[in-house]
């Protein structure tokens, strides 16, 4: 048995490799320059960002909300090096290691050998999700997905006099995250943290051959299909489960029902369910305000 399985873990390997090798060959080097967009989050009406809880103190006045242009570079087997272009050149900031393969929609399961309706929904639903990636300082040499900058390790303010701190604009984040947005195709952002908080949010828009070729290569359909996959429809799509299963016994049938007059439903966490169960929000109704009776209350 020890044999068997250390033959099947082989044999496993090997087929990842194989796969990293065929997409690499398919791929090849890419390079693109995009342009970033810093802070665009809405704003309070005294001009305060909107969510000042999860802001460092250095929000707005770091280094990087100068920087106007990213350097991405996608090797073969689909890491990413995304360097921040300073117009002042005075400090450098790159991502290393980066894995777009886990950032871009991905398919579950293989592909249509000609993609279909199916493959599309698939693509679609996974391109309207959110797909992050966080990763810390490292150093040249490093495996995983870290960053490297040429900024300091240091508190991120001096003081001015007493109690007054000034912040310092050239400090090292502790992480920087990189983001596939849920919002529409090709919308990226990328971020930066200290201890205390976000100090660095912007927007960015992947270049379009690049996403779609990225998209088809990690998936195995051809690059106009994904393009068209990843535009947002609405309405009825087919659901073959059969691709995404394998029915191996019959245990049995139960029925079901659907509880429309029961309330609100399919809340994305239980806080929400709770805040509309205590009437945080409420529909304007013939007898006035109430809580609404279902979901489609609140989008009317």
């Amino acid at each position: 048995m020890r044999l068997k399985s250390e033959s099947l873990y082989w044999l496993i390997g090997l087929v990842a490799v194989a796969a990293a090798i065929a997409l690499s060959l398919r791929f090849g080097q890419r390079a693109a320059v995009a342009t970033v967009r810093p802070t665009l989050e809405d704003r309070m009406p005294d001009g305060s960002l909107f969510t000042p809880s999860t802001q460092s103190f250095l929000r707005e006045r770091h280094w990087l909300e100068t920087v106007d242009a990213l350097r991405i570079e996608v090797d073969a087997d689909l890491t990413a090096r995304v360097e921040f272009v300073s117009p002042e050149n005075d400090h450098r900031l790159s991502l290393a290691n980066y894995p777009l393969h886990c950032l871009v929609p991905r398919l579950h399961y293989p592909a249509a050998a000609e993609p279909d309706a199916f493959d599309a929904l698939n693509l679609m639903l996974a391109e309207y999700s959110r797909n992050s990636i966080s990763a810390p300082v490292g150093k040249a040499g490093d495996a995983m997905a870290h960053f490297r900058t040429t900024l300091p390790e240091t508190t991120p303010w001096a003081l001015a006099g007493d109690y007054q701190f000034k912040p310092k604009k050239h400090v090292r984040p502790i992480r920087v995250g990189l983001v596939n947005n849920c919002l529409k195709p090709g919308l990226w952002e990328i971020s930066a943290s200290d201890r205390s908080g976000e100090i660095y949010h912007a927007w960015f828009d992947m270049p379009e051959d690049l996403y779609y070729d990225l998209v088809a290569q990690v998936n195995g359909v051809p690059a106009d299909f994904a393009e068209q996959a990843l535009v947002w429809k609405s309405g009825a799509a087919p659901l073959d489960l059969d691709r995404l299963r394998t029915v191996t016994e019959l245990i049995g049938e139960l029925p079901f029902s659907l509880h429309r007059e029961a309330g609100a439903r399919g809340f994305s966490t239980q806080d929400s369910r709770r805040k509309l169960a205590r009437g945080f929000a409420l529909v304007a109704g013939e007898e006035g305000y109430r809580p609404p009776r279902d979901l489609a209350e609140l989008t009317r």
